[in-house]
């Protein structure tokens, strides 16, 4: 079973890696057809039946170590690229985000494939929900990253590009921000249920706190005009370094209960 999902792996990275070619050379040849598409959907594809294949060698949602959640994580920036994708039309932010995701798959590939028995507090669904819920409002984090990063880049050209380009930030933004309200919502009660309390000092939380705050700037920063634009693009920018922090620096760095 490890060996079918390695296999599966190394081919959807490589479908994914065919995409990002195609995409940049019809970019240049200034071609629009309907092949990148095919090679981002059957990566989309591969990679979820990989996602499969592992819940059903655990017996668990895959979400208990840092291998699995590389897995979950580059699936949901993957299938968050697609949906924005076919929602506005503009391919570019594929370059930053799909990128992202081979990066994130190539680490899963390399990491650890133990499987990690689930202890009895994570033995609930509440645990998924908010893993599942985090890793959504990560991918949507990545996505207004590589569109906050293209509208900087756009600076001076049409007007209506670099709209577009912060009608995606703002979009990703707000939704990664609503996924990761529900993350800590639903968060705070598998820890009551767990432990008996809704709130821990400690590391990882603290910091999920602080990515949560932080966004919420963000959020806020958009319907102010003296905000909006180039210091909501920037701001962003930094808050993807934040969520890779938060993601995997406090559990590389600091001791704290989470394993990840």
């Amino acid at each position: 079973m490890p060996s079918a999902i390695d296999t599966l792996s190394i081919c959807a990275t490589s479908l994914y890696l065919f995409f990002l070619i195609i995409e940049a050379f019809q970019l240049i040849k200034r071609k629009n057809t309907v092949l990148p598409g095919f090679f981002l959907l059957s990566a989309i594809i591969l990679h979820l039946i990989a996602l499969i294949l592992r819940t059903w060698h655990v017996g668990h949602a895959p979400m208990a170590n840092l291998y699995e959640t590389l897995l979950f994580f580059s699936f949901c920036v993957a299938f968050a690229t697609l949906i924005y994708i076919i929602r506005y039309g503009i391919k570019e932010i594929a370059f930053i985000s799909i990128a992202v995701a081979i990066g994130l798959f190539i680490l899963a590939i390399l990491a650890d494939h133990k499987v990690t028995p689930l202890y009895i507090a994570l033995k609930t669904i509440w645990f998924e929900i908010h893993v599942m819920a985090s890793f959504a409002g990560y991918a949507l984090f990545t996505i207004s990253f590589a569109s906050a990063f293209f509208f900087l880049l756009s600076s001076g050209k049409e007007f209506a590009i670099q709209k577009k380009y912060e009608e995606i930030t703002n979009s990703a933004n707000v939704w990664g921000f609503s996924l990761f309200s529900f993350a800590m919502f639903s968060g705070a009660i598998w820890a009551y249920l767990a432990w008996g309390n809704y709130w821990f000092w400690e590391p990882k939380t603290i910091w999920s706190f602080i990515l949560w705050f932080y966004f919420a700037g963000i959020v806020h920063g958009h319907y102010l005009k003296r905000w909006r634009g180039k210091p909501v693009a920037w701001m962003t920018i930094f808050g993807f370094i934040v969520v890779i922090f938060t993601y995997v620096g406090v559990g590389l760095l600091m001791k704290n209960s989470h394993a990840l």
